[in-house]
């Protein structure tokens, strides 16, 4: 019996230890993506974003994917302003048909 639990609990462990790989994995390429959007995004905007993730996080990488391609290609002339944001926002919530309350500060 010690042996079977032995063996099962070797198992656990190992499951364990690459379930805790792949969310290190996960947090390291969610680190490099902030980084990407802070060099892309004005300060203002990228705190609107990070609010985003918070609310609706679909939305987010949908966002984070478009900038972070302009980015990337060359295509953005400055830093993405807090307005061109919310722009981008309107026009994806308005192809899926949802809402999203976006408040002026």
């Amino acid at each position: 019996m010690e042996e079977g639990e032995d063996e099962s609990g070797a198992r656990r462990e190992k499951l364990i230890r690459k379930k805790l790989a792949e969310m290190q994995k996960m947090q390291e390429a969610e680190s490099q993506l902030r980084s990407v959007l802070r060099a892309a995004m004005e300060p203002a905007a990228y705190e609107r974003l990070m609010n985003v993730r918070l609310s609706a996080s679909d939305l987010y990488m949908q966002v984070a994917r478009v900038i972070v391609t302009l980015y990337s290609n060359k295509q953005l002339g400055a830093k993405v302003s807090d307005e061109q944001l919310v722009g981008l926002l309107e026009k994806l919530t308005e192809k899926k048909g949802g809402s999203l309350e976006i408040r002026r500060k």
